[in-house]
């Protein structure tokens, strides 16, 4: 899988290889809001989301019906309670389909706009990760023309690591060089590390900055570079990783490395489906006569439970990354889950409202040049015999 989408995300990228970070960025960002509707769409029940969605609904109607009757009440209530444990377990199956890929995507993106390229007379750090825990095993670190030690490798008991500094010509020429790590006493075997130097402005290239060992959960979070497959004083070797400067991106003044964007982009995406639940209850309540307060506090009250208990599935699940040792997943996991926790009490069950109670009619205002666009309905409009008039629906006061 890792393969696949490096594979696709390279080819996606290649024409804005030269592009600002931000081109390339927000089109795979609207991409991948995109396809996480889908695939929620295409791995979920969505008959049976709905209809719980109905059951929750009518269940809000019955608290408010029998709210002079205890036992009643009690037992709505419990009901209710059960179809949103119904409609949890229905939406949380997409959901953690869509976290596999949604990680992968996120560590591939990281070695493509996480890092600054090498240049030209700068100097960093190579640091190659043992198993050793007493002695500092025999290493030696072996560099290209072009490149040159600093200095001799510093090793740290406690971390299990040995580091060398080393430092790039001023009059190195653009391209990739092999870092080659010499193991055991006669340093006949080797493993290797590539580094990319440029001096362009712009160089979106795949850029890893660790290449593991053979794991499958270290090779999942560390794209880029085939996994190291060693074996005798090399094996000794759990990876080698090099010190890059994180990269950031010019995003109207503000310099922001590239994972805002990114959620920001896809929280859009993901967002705008319960927005537009929600909207479409309201303007169906005024399609059918009622006044714009009053359809606006009577759609966010039906469907509150539900978009509730939307957002709560989303937050536990993302907040599951944040439990993961990758630092940028771990951003990505808060940054999602507090988001989502933000934009569906906040934003929906305080500014979302007050806006449109504000504008109250001028919400569906439409100038004369775009009255040219097609009336379209969110659900199938009901016959007219079938429709409940405005006065059955019952209102809490």
């Amino acid at each position: 899988m890792n393969g696949i989408a490096g594979w696709l995300l390279a080819r996606l990228l290649a024409p804005f290889a030269s592009f600002p970070p931000l081109v390339g960025l927000t089109l795979v960002s609207l991409i991948t809001a995109v396809l996480l509707l889908i695939t929620f769409k295409w791995t979920s029940n969505q008959r049976a989301i709905a209809e719980a969605k109905r059951q929750v609904v009518a269940g809000l109607f019955e608290l408010r019906l029998f709210q002079d009757d205890p036992r009643l009440m009690a037992r709505a209530a419990a009901g209710l309670f059960a179809q949103q444990a119904r409609y949890l377990r229905y939406a949380i199956v997409p959901m953690l389909w869509v976290s596999i890929p949604l990680s992968i995507l996120l560590a591939h993106l990281q070695i493509y706009y996480g890092y600054q390229p090498l240049r030209p007379g700068q100097t960093t750090v190579v640091v190659v990760h043992t198993t050793e825990t007493t002695s500092a095993p025999p290493l030696s670190l072996v560099v290209p023309t072009g490149l040159h030690v600093e200095t001799a490798s510093v090793w740290a008991p406690s971390l299990r690591e040995a580091a060398w500094r080393i430092a790039i010509d001023p009059h190195a020429a653009e391209g990739d060089y092999d870092l080659r790590i010499a193991a055991g006493t006669n340093g006949t075997e080797s493993v290797t590390k590539r580094i990319r130097v440029t001096d362009r402005a712009h160089d979106v290239i795949a850029r890893p900055a660790v290449r593991p060992a053979g794991r499958l959960w270290d090779e999942w979070l560390n794209p880029g570079e085939f996994p190291l497959r060693q074996s005798g004083s090399e094996g000794a070797i759990e990876a080698i990783s090099i010190r890059y400067d994180a990269a950031s991106t010019n995003f109207f003044g503000l310099e922001l490395t590239w994972l805002p964007l990114f959620l920001f982009t896809v929280l859009f995406g993901l967002s705008m489906d319960y927005h537009v639940f929600i909207l479409s209850r309201v303007k169906e309540l005024v399609d059918r006569g009622v006044p714009t307060e009053e359809a606006v506090a009577r759609g966010i009250r039906t469907t509150a439970s539900t978009v509730t208990s939307a957002a709560a599935v989303m937050v536990a699940v993302f907040a599951i990354f944040a439990t993961l040792s990758t630092l940028d997943i771990k951003q990505m996991g808060v940054g999602l889950a507090v988001a989502v926790l933000l934009d569906a009490t906040i934003i929906r069950g305080v500014l979302l409202p007050a806006a449109m109670k504000l504008l109250g009619d001028w919400n569906w205002y439409l100038p004369r040049w775009l009255e040219w666009l097609p009336r379209l309905n969110v659900e199938a409009e009901l016959p007219a015999e079938e429709q409940a008039p405005t006065d059955a629906i019952p209102v809490m006061d």
